[in-house]
């Protein structure tokens, strides 16, 4: 029987002990573990080094065996045609149902307090193993990493603090692996953004866009390293906008020549001001490696192009290219004036600003006769005009009223007829057609001293529905009338004379419409206030004396 000599029942075992047995002898009796199929790593280990964790058995009345804990093990040993295995047989002395609730607690206890390796453990395991000079192959084999490339993730994985945070946190050896291979490559972007990709469950697909980019980010780094040595800041973005406190050093000249601020005179400027935006730009280069100038390629050749194509004169063919990044550092100043700098436009409206003075001097005569500034008399001089231009807005305010309160009734009387004036339908049809398609929106304002259906409602004399109600054909179309030239007089404010909108031509638009519109077609005379709005005069035009 194997390797076991007793071949007669033996005595009831009084204490537990440990025994080599064949195991073809064992009894694999029921076990809660319901599934135990072996696999072919799992024999092929066995085969290698044996039954390492002895069986666990009982031996019943005969001197038979029976494995209580180990049917893989016991199976495993089986195919693997070993002639011995240790088995630790223990005392029992249960029979019938109290055997059973014996064996079933027993297995409970050894399958429930079972912990598998964790992933952790396994490649530091690999790792431990490479130390000692083990084969890549035999590590893939023991530790069940499978090929030597899993056994490589793994190695790396061990030696990388990124990587073993990445397994605690629930990250595959793989993933893990690559955790370790960016932090290796000192592309901390990439580990801050795998680790919070992993904690939303988006690792892969960050995965692969950092691996995308993977080139654009060595090459900055290859670019700023020097600059951090150096001493010099380093911004994580790029800065945008003309209030940044971070001036393009391309923006720059020196307050004392006006020349160029170059890259090449960073040396000469006070460090703790400076700052680089490192990043990179797509590069063509010849077969050289050399750049070439974009300008030069001719972009109408490409890789399904016929091969006897040949590219304009003077121009270079894409397919003999390369195409590459390379970085580019962009240099910004937080100080400019300490280092004796300005911005080329501070220096443009300095002195513009300075002729305009020189100009507003000269035209309020206050220039001495050496060509002096008499800034008081110039001070004086600008007050004086600033209070005749406050003048000038009250008074054309006043006319822009009056104007609105004499029109308002031209409109009143128009609007009291039953029909239109004679021979005006198609004027008035297209007038209403610009409203709808041009100036939809007016009939909408409803600011304090413009609303539309107040004004519809007092140039009419009651509301335009109900005043329709009944109404004649050619009455409802002077009423329609109404509702257009209200919200035209809710566009006409009192400093209309001012100008349009800033932003929207409409508005100015609209009101040269209506106006010219009353005047053309209704009879109406413009007063000289509206007659800046249409542009037929301006504002120091207009005499306010009277």
């Amino acid at each position: 029987m194997g390797n076991n000599q007793n071949t007669t029942p033996a005595a009831a075992t009084t204490e537990a002990i440990i025994e080599h047995v064949d195991p073809a002898t064992l009894v694999v009796d029921t076990n809660v573990r319901t599934e135990a199929s072996v696999d072919r790593a799992f024999v092929a280990s066995i085969k290698e080094r044996g039954v390492i964790q002895p069986v666990l058995a009982t031996r019943d009345s005969e001197g038979t065996l029976h494995v209580r804990d180990g049917q893989r093990r016991t199976l495993a040993a089986r195919e693997a045609e070993l002639t011995s295995i240790p088995v630790y047989v223990i005392a029992t002395d249960a029979a019938g149902d109290e055997a059973e609730v014996e064996r079933i607690t027993d297995q409970l206890i050894a399958n429930e307090h079972r912990a598998d390796l964790t992933s952790t453990q396994r490649v530091q395991a690999a790792q431990q193993l490479i130390a000692l000079n083990v084969s890549r192959t035999k590590i893939g084999k023991v530790t069940r990493l499978g090929s030597t490339k899993a056994v490589d993730a793994a190695v790396a994985v061990a030696g990388s603090e990124a990587g073993i945070n990445g397994l605690a946190w629930g990250l595959t050896i793989e993933q893990a692996a690559i955790l370790a291979e960016y932090e290796d490559a000192g592309d901390t972007e990439a580990v801050e953004a795998l680790t919070a990709a992993a904690g939303e469950g988006r690792f892969d697909h960050k995965a692969a866009q950092l691996a995308a980019t993977a080139g654009d980010r060595a090459a900055i780094r290859a670019a700023a390293a020097p600059l951090i040595e150096a001493g010099y800041t380093i911004l994580e973005s790029r800065p945008w906008g003309y209030g940044s406190e971070y001036t393009p050093l391309s923006r720059l000249v020196h307050i004392e020549t006006g020349e160029d601020v170059t890259d090449d005179q960073v040396s000469s400027l006070t460090r703790e001001y400076l700052a680089a935006d490192v990043d990179v730009e797509e590069v063509w280069t010849d077969a050289e490696g050399l750049p070439v100038d974009e300008s030069r390629i001719d972009w109408s050749l490409d890789e399904d192009s016929d091969p006897a194509d040949t590219p304009r004169e003077g121009c270079l063919d894409p397919r003999t290219l390369t195409e590459g990044v390379a970085a580019v550092v962009t240099w910004f100043h937080t100080n400019p004036a300490e280092d004796g700098l300005e911005t080329a436009s501070a220096r443009w409206n300095r002195q513009h600003n300075q002729d305009a003075t020189l100009a507003a001097a000269t035209e309020a005569g206050a220039v001495t006769e050496t060509g002096e500034i008499d800034h008081e008399a110039l001070a004086a001089a600008q007050k004086e005009k600033e209070a005749a231009e406050r003048r000038q807005v009250k008074a054309l305010n006043k006319a822009g009223l009056a104007a609105q309160e004499v029109r308002r009734e031209h409109v009143r009387t128009l609007l009291a007829r039953k029909t239109l004036p004679k021979g005006s339908g198609a004027a008035v049809a297209r007038f209403t057609t610009e409203l709808m398609w041009r100036f939809y929106d007016q009939l909408g304002l409803t600011r304090q001293d413009a609303d539309t259906r107040k004004i519809a409602a007092d140039l009419l004399g009651g509301d335009p529905l109900a005043l329709g109600e009944g109404a004649s054909t050619e009455r409802a179309q002077v009423i329609a009338l109404a509702v257009v030239c209200a919200a035209h007089e809710a566009n006409l404010p009192k400093d209309a004379w001012r100008g349009g909108h800033e932003y929207n031509r409409n508005v100015a638009a609209a009101r040269v419409a209506y106006l010219r519109f009353l005047a053309d077609v209704t009879g109406y005379t413009l007063a000289d206030v509206e007659k800046v709005v249409t542009g037929d005069l301006t504002a120091d035009q207009i005499d306010l004396t009277a």
